[in-house]
């Protein structure tokens, strides 16, 4: 029931819990975390959106920006034309990571 701009829920205090957390969960699954990526001059190549369809780029070295707060960046990734080259972003306690495979 909606009162006064409030939700008041049934239930006891663990399922309110339980029901904060979940949406807490569904919010950050579907917030879009915006990357950039720059080239050796600090020219940026493109931004998109982490979970996207796969980019390619020319072979080169590169920096790849999260468009986090504070930002996190990953510097020096090798791109070879022989070599798929892939970066996994992943939530921890201290915030965002990226790794280079």
């Amino acid at each position: 029931m909606v009162k006064n701009n409030s939700i008041s829920l049934p239930g006891d205090e663990k399922e309110h819990e339980e029901l904060r957390f979940a949406l807490g969960e569904a919010v950050e699954k579907t917030a879009r975390l915006v990357y950039t990526v720059h080239d050796l001059k600090g020219h940026e190549v493109f931004s998109d959106i982490a979970g996207g369809d796969p980019r390619q780029l020319m072979t080169g070295t590169y920096k790849l920006v999260l468009e986090t707060e504070p930002p996190v960046a990953v510097e020096n990734i090798v791109i070879d034309r022989d070599k798929e080259t892939q970066v996994r972003i992943k939530r921890t306690d201290q915030g965002w990571d990226a790794e280079v495979h």
